[in-house]
């Protein structure tokens, strides 16, 4: 009996976790763009106007970025500009992604 007890409140709890992970929105498409925005290449850091509002974190980022110089192609890859499509503000809250910098 405790057997079966133990089974069922361990699937029970299986199912539960399923289902609360399922409520919570990737804000990350497959396709690295996060409402359109396409999240690597060409950015410009700015203060007032952005498209994309991001708060830097150390840990649990949405997006982990990376500076380059070059060319970027990857996810995360951004070359800073002066004149770019994604205008991006760096806030303290409110932000739609949460981003990492990486080496």
């Amino acid at each position: 009996m405790t057997r079966w007890l133990t089974l069922i409140l361990l699937s029970a709890t299986g199912l539960m976790l399923v289902a609360v992970t399922s409520l919570v929105p990737n804000k990350i498409s497959s396709k690295c763009d996060y409402q359109h925005k396409r999240l690597y290449g060409a950015v410009q850091f700015v203060e007032k106007a952005p498209n994309l509002r991001v708060q830097v974190v150390s840990e649990l980022p949405d997006l982990q970025v990376k500076l380059v110089t070059s060319v970027p192609q990857h996810c995360g890859e951004w070359q800073i500009v002066e004149h770019a499509n994604l205008r991006v503000q760096v806030v303290e809250s409110s932000a739609d992604i949460r981003v990492k910098f990486v080496d």
